[in-house]
């Protein structure tokens, strides 16, 4: 092992160190699912559409119990801020983030069916920009599943560095 991986695996550790001593001070105060938050695992799934497939969904929530993870699902509409009239782009964000609102409801129950923590996210504009965003936003994202290509059933599932 390098002395730069050595240091990066250092760090690492002393940041999950500081993850769960924050865990316990929100446990220790009654805040339960706050402090289960903090510290719980998580599997991103990811559309650039409004909604969620039935394989991607079935996929996904069946993997995230498995593993005894949660589930953060993100619905990007990869537009560009900078060539649409405000007004225009406005209203047609709007009735983007009230389909995925709408469309996510079989996703948040397939989650509370099974006891599996379910956050929701809709972001606008470049979607590797979001999912970086997103992964230094909620900690412990280690897998990002998507939409499968074409006609394959697969889905892909790509595993996130920390």
């Amino acid at each position: 092992m390098n002395f730069k991986n050595l240091i990066r695996r250092i760090i690492s550790f002393r940041d999950s160190i500081e993850d769960h001593m924050e865990a316990v001070a929100f446990a220790e105060e009654g805040f339960h699912d706050i402090a289960k938050e903090v510290i719980e695992h998580k599997v991103m799934m990811v559309s650039v559409v409004d909604k969620f497939s039935d394989n991607l969904i079935d996929y996904t929530v069946k993997f995230a119990e498995r593993l005894n993870y949660g589930v953060v699902a993100l619905n990007v509409l990869p537009v560009e801020t900078k060539t649409i009239d405000s007004d225009i782009y406005c209203e047609f964000c709007n009735d983007f983030k009230r389909k995925c609102k709408k469309n996510v409801e079989k996703l948040r129950c397939a989650c509370e069916e099974r006891n599996i923590h379910f956050c929701h996210v809709v972001k606008y504009g470049k979607l590797d920009k979001f999912i970086n965003d997103i992964h230094k936003e909620v900690p412990h994202i280690d897998y990002i599943c998507t939409e499968p290509e074409g006609m394959r059933d697969t889905v892909p599932v790509f595993c996130v560095p920390h």
